[in-house]
């Protein structure tokens, strides 16, 4: 659905693995997050999937502010996910996540993310949502308390619930760059924290 197509990767074993795959996509591998990383590129849609909530968050800062550095303009959309939301079923699990971690320091597993804490990143980056849809309401453990056919049907049933899109446990997030002045404008605005547009 797209003309060209780039991937940037930070490991050279993984780079091999999807040169391997992905025939008709430029593979670079390199770390856009440090300092001095040029923009090789301007892009008008860039994904970031399964990437923040487990990476530490100076780094999701680095990241946010180099994806945002690479979109083409105003029109240009990142696309990115938060799979750890805390108001979902996994809130359930946070005592003894949150118990683990007091213990033993950050961990990359058993994280979660607050929509304030996304939009606070998004901030920092200038950047403003556009969209938000929220994905799998049961989400897998739940999902296997039911056969195949029972946990599908119910989740097509609630996918795109404009009042369960900030309980699912994927969120995805469609944003793009936030001009000065309507940064300015809106600084005092109050908004529904999980609407379908902002």
């Amino acid at each position: 659905r797209v003309d060209t197509a780039t991937s940037i990767e930070i490991s050279e074993s993984m780079a091999n693995v999807a040169r391997q795959r992905l025939r008709r996509t430029r593979i670079l591998c390199r770390d856009i997050t440090v300092a001095d990383a040029p923009a090789d590129d301007r892009y008008d849609l860039i994904t970031a999937f399964r990437f923040f909530l487990n990476a530490e968050p100076v780094l999701r800062i680095a990241a946010m502010r180099a994806l945002t550095a690479r979109l083409k303009d105003e029109t240009s959309w990142l696309v990115f996910n938060n799979h750890g939301n805390l108001w979902s079923t996994k809130i359930l699990m946070w005592p003894f996540h949150s118990f683990r971690q007091a213990r033993t320091g950050w961990q990359p597993r058993g994280n979660y993310l607050r929509h304030a804490q996304i939009r606070r990143l998004l901030n920092d980056a200038g950047l403003r949502i556009v969209r938000v849809i929220g994905l799998g309401v049961l989400g897998g453990t739940l999902c296997r308390c039911f056969d195949y056919k029972t946990a599908l049907r119910f989740e097509r049933k609630w996918a795109g619930n404009r009042l369960v899109n900030p309980f699912c446990q994927d969120i995805v997030y469609i944003v793009c760059r936030d001009s000065k002045e309507k940064r300015s404008r809106t600084a005092f605005q109050v908004s529904n924290p999980l609407c379908d547009k902002q």
